[in-house]
């Protein structure tokens, strides 16, 4: 009796995996392209039920929407809004039949990454951006072990809504068994850029750190032995020295011809560096400063731009010689600047 027992309890665990193997097929049998929808557009509404397939569209049919979709943005058609909304309705139609490992995926993924990015619509840029990261590297994991989901993906927050944690935990496993898809070296490279931008910009430095040691830089290290001159890549990461540094004119020099979209991302970028330059010039160049020197050296559309960006901090002139009548020729008394200042920012911290 004892003998059996053991036998028992020795062969339990072995039983229990072939069931969460069957578990793993039921779930892909049940899920894996069920839709039935023939509509090339759809609005997209939150789920809270599992859909019917009849309010799902399959595969082939995602593939057709997704080009008409796209056409229209680049022909101007529709508004950025619209277009939005039709490829998170693609993009959700892929979730609910757990269609993660393809090409495609990844294609509709980059895609709407980039157009969110032309709109300045950040917060869809890095719900794509994540998803792509949780999709094509190894271990990517779209929903932890706790049940939070990544990166505050509205895709993520519908599994756990949709499946439970239990059976997305099953399904997490049998996607690690999956080929993963892959990003072209190019748009690696790209989006490797984009994410320590955006790290940047919301000042996450623990991200920007993952960035940088993530599989793109190891990928070119170890073909290349350094990265290209034009890298997305390389590009980002003098953006960040730039910045780390104090350095407006190597930040102003970058912002000239940026890779693919990083100009969009440098964007929300170039009023934090204009405010650490205009500090740093002032406390450089006494007595006095000229507007135009500003103008040129932070890059400001005009004087006027300029009069009204260093009239916000505080700016205080040097009194003015007979021979001076332009806006452009007037003198910044450094000192005074400097001093008055800092107490704007102190307002502004009380207010």
């Amino acid at each position: 009796k004892i003998e059996s027992a053991l036998t028992c309890r020795r062969k339990l665990p072995h039983v229990q995996k072939r069931k969460a193997v069957n578990n793993i097929s039921y779930v892909k049998r049940q899920y894996d392209g069920f839709g039935t929808c023939q509509h090339l557009t759809k609005f997209y509404l939150r789920l809270t039920t599992f859909p019917k397939p009849s309010e799902v569209r399959p595969l082939s049919v995602l593939r057709l929407s997704f080009d008409h979709v796209t056409k229209k943005y680049s022909s101007e058609e529709e508004a950025y809004e619209w277009v939005n909304e039709q490829l998170k309705s693609v993009r959700q139609d892929l979730t609910v039949q757990r269609l993660f490992r393809t090409d495609f995926v990844v294609k509709v993924y980059e895609t709407h990454a980039r157009i969110a990015l032309e709109n300045g619509d950040l917060n869809e840029f890095n719900q794509c951006q994540s998803m792509l990261i949780s999709l094509t590297q190894p271990g990517g994991v779209i929903v932890s072990n706790d049940g939070s989901v990544s990166n505050g993906c509205s895709e993520s927050a519908e599994l756990v809504t949709l499946m439970g944690k239990k059976e997305l935990s099953a399904f997490q496993i049998s996607m690690q068994h999956d080929k993963l898809p892959k990003q072209g070296v190019a748009e690696s490279d790209e989006f490797g850029g984009y994410r320590i931008l955006y790290a940047l910009v919301q000042k996450n430095w623990s991200e920007i750190n993952v960035g940088l040691k993530s599989s793109v830089y190891e990928q070119f290290r170890q073909k290349h032995e350094r990265l290209p001159k034009m890298s997305a890549f390389n590009h980002a990461v003098q953006v960040v020295k730039s910045l780390m540094h104090h350095n407006y004119a190597s930040f102003f020099e970058l912002y000239k011809n940026p890779p693919h979209l990083s100009g969009y991302l440098m964007d929300f970028l170039v009023q934090r560096v204009r405010i650490s330059g205009y500090d740093r010039i002032l406390a450089s160049f006494r007595p006095t400063v000229s507007i135009s020197f500003l103008t040129k050296k932070l890059k400001f559309y005009d004087h006027q731009e300029t009069n009204e960006f260093i009239r916000k901090k505080g700016v205080v002139f040097a009194p003015a010689s007979g021979h001076r009548t332009s806006v452009d020729s007037l003198e910044i008394d450094c000192k005074a600047s400097i001093r008055n200042s800092s107490s704007h920012n102190r307002e502004n911290l009380l207010l």
